[in-house]
């Protein structure tokens, strides 16, 4: 379907349908800017998917400037600092103590115990992540240089998912040093040319 004459196109809405994400170790390789354009991607074997998300837990992005913009002699000119502030949320539906340990950045030993630090997870990690909406478009980001600035769990109700919200924070890396992270916008007619 093709825009209207009002340059409206009801085809390029994105409707969620589907998407993952996965979580490497620091410095673990994103696939290429090629790669990142075929209809399938292999990760890396260090990438581990958080796995279910609720159905009301999809990504929920967020990007907004943080810092003071860099104002001109001429009025109304500026230009950004560069400084920005990008998270991405999910809701997690599956638990166990493998996504624990790698979102909490803990070590569960022999007797299934651990000792959680709340404080916060200093590791940095890889973020891998796909969203492919009803009309086929595929959208993918990877930020090679993520943490996880809060967990957060839903109160316990008899009978409902008990979901761990995740936040993470991108940041400027060696990869993508002129922004937070990698991304690919793909139509549904660019994946099917680039092969199911």
């Amino acid at each position: 379907m093709a825009a209207d004459a009002a340059g409206n196109d009801l085809s390029a809405i994105f409707i969620p349908a589907s998407g993952k994400i996965a979580v490497a170790p620091f410095a673990t390789a994103i696939p290429s800017v090629a790669d990142g354009a075929k209809a399938k991607v292999t990760l890396a074997s260090a990438f581990k998917a958080l796995g279910l998300l609720t159905e009301d837990g999809g990504m929920e992005w967020t990007e907004e400037a943080d810092g003071e913009a860099i104002e001109l002699f001429q009025e109304g000119y500026s230009i950004p600092s560069g400084k920005a502030k990008v998270e991405l949320k999910v809701k997690m539906a599956e638990s166990s103590r493998e996504k624990y340990e790698l979102l909490r950045g803990i070590h569960y030993d022999e007797n299934k115990h651990a000792v959680v630090d709340a404080s916060g997870n200093p590791q940095r990690l890889v973020v891998w992540v796909e969203e492919i909406a009803k009309n086929g478009t595929v959208r993918r980001r990877a930020c090679e240089n993520a943490s996880v600035s809060s967990l957060k769990e839903d109160k316990d109700e008899r009978g409902k998912i008990k979901a761990i919200e995740v936040t993470f924070s991108f940041a400027s890396a060696i990869g993508h040093a002129a922004g937070q992270y990698h991304e690919w916008f793909l139509t549904a007619a660019e994946v099917s040319a680039a092969g199911v």
